[in-house]
């Protein structure tokens, strides 16, 4: 049932095997046998992709021995097949993810640089004070987008978390009036 079909003749045969694996992987699926086959390799261990008629694709990953006759000519493959489907999706996940770590690290650095940039030239003699605030407000800002799962931010929870520094203040001398908004996720690190 892994490969969704069925041999005419009963027997599972190398042709079959070969025509159930997707076409771009065909080639290392081959090599991966042929160097078992030549006794350049122990045994063959190589995952591919097969599709299935109602065209859905499953990675498998197949492993096993070359049995041999008396005089070390292969006579058989012998070995099993693992649907591992679900580890390659969970490979691309973490890959489209750490992917998007990086990229939105350098956007953070970025954005770093320029508070540098913008506090130094304002205010040198404060530098450091004025530099740990902003850094701060851009955490709250980065943790706010976080837990909203990157989705937007509601702006009262914004402006107070950009003022958590006049804590005190809010709802006595600062008050915040409106309609709920959210914002994207672009406008509340910006």
């Amino acid at each position: 049932i892994l490969y969704d079909r069925n041999p005419e003749d009963g027997a599972v045969t190398y042709d079959f095997w070969e025509s159930c694996v997707h076409p771009e992987d065909v080639e290392s699926a081959r090599t991966a046998v042929k160097k078992a086959l030549s006794g350049e390799a122990p045994e063959y261990r190589t995952e591919f992709r097969v599709v299935h008629k109602d065209g859905t694709i499953r990675w498998l990953l197949a492993s096993g021995r070359v049995g041999r006759s008396e005089d070390g000519q292969p006579v058989r493959l012998s070995g099993i097949n693992l649907d591992i489907t679900e580890r390659k999706q969970a490979e691309e996940q973490i890959e489209l993810l750490m992917l998007e770590v990086n990229h939105r690290s350098k956007n953070i650095l970025t954005l770093v640089q320029a508070i540098a940039r913008q506090t130094a030239a304002s205010e040198p003699k404060d530098f450091l004070r004025r530099f740990d605030e902003r850094v701060r407000a851009l955490a709250a800002s980065q943790d706010l987008l976080v837990n909203a799962e990157w989705k937007g931010v509601a702006l009262d929870e914004l402006i107070r978390s950009q003022l958590a520094h006049f804590q005190d203040l809010l709802d006595t001398r600062i008050t915040l009036t409106g309609a709920p908004l959210t914002i994207t996720a672009a406008a509340a690190q910006a």
